[in-house]
């Protein structure tokens, strides 16, 4: 739920949708007269809902919101397709660009979360599930793969990114993702246990 500040009557609301089935009106909706009448601005699939949407807080006609994709059955849960995305608007949404490459993972990605910096608002932070990069080394030794999943950073409005964490514990269940309204570099991020850091991610320890 994200309601325009300088317009009352204007909010956005992020629909998942069924837990059990798929659904044609899973997606992002959007009101302007104070939630009277409703207008899908975004959808993906029958499969993919909204899980997050914010505005920018210095100009709320640029909308960040993500989708996630996901099958809920008796005895399994699957997080994550094609239909899992971080979209941006620059026009109230109209129109939405999906956020791709510059260091964004290109794996396959599940439940995403965000969260814009107050003061500077090129600077976002996203908690993403991501599978992994498979066949590839960190250093001699190491396993044959690269982590994607954990906390990432943008501070050009999402055009490059950089992985400051792979912490990302149980994504599909509650991953979120806070930075502090007055310091860019504190962060609060993960879900179980719950994490604090003071430079942007690159170390953290658990929050009291």
């Amino acid at each position: 739920l994200a309601p325009r500040r300088r317009g009352p009557l204007v909010v956005y609301v992020a629909a998942v949708g069924p837990a059990w089935k798929a659904n044609p009106e899973r997606g992002l909706y959007k009101t302007e007269d104070g939630g009277q009448n409703w207008k899908l601005v975004k959808s993906v699939s029958d499969k993919a809902g909204f899980i997050d949407v914010a505005l920018d807080p210095k100009n709320p006609e640029v909308v960040w919101a993500s989708s996630w994709e996901r099958l809920r059955g008796p005895y399994f849960l699957k997080s994550g397709g094609p239909g899992s995305a971080l979209w941006k608007s620059t026009d109230g949404g109209a129109t939405w660009t999906e956020i791709k490459g510059g260091g964004w993972p290109e794996t396959p990605k599940g439940r995403i979360s965000f969260s814009i910096f107050a003061g500077n608002t090129d600077i976002v932070y996203a908690m993403v599930e991501a599978d992994s990069i498979r066949g590839q080394k960190a250093a001699p030794g190491a396993p044959r793969q690269k982590l994607a999943n954990g906390l990432y950073r943008t501070k050009d409005g999402g055009k490059t990114w950089e992985k400051t964490n792979d912490a990302n514990t149980r994504p599909f269940y509650y991953s979120q993702v806070r930075v502090h309204p007055k310091n860019p570099e504190k962060v609060w991020f993960s879900a179980t246990p719950v994490l604090v850091s003071n430079d942007g991610g690159k170390t953290a320890r658990t929050s009291t």
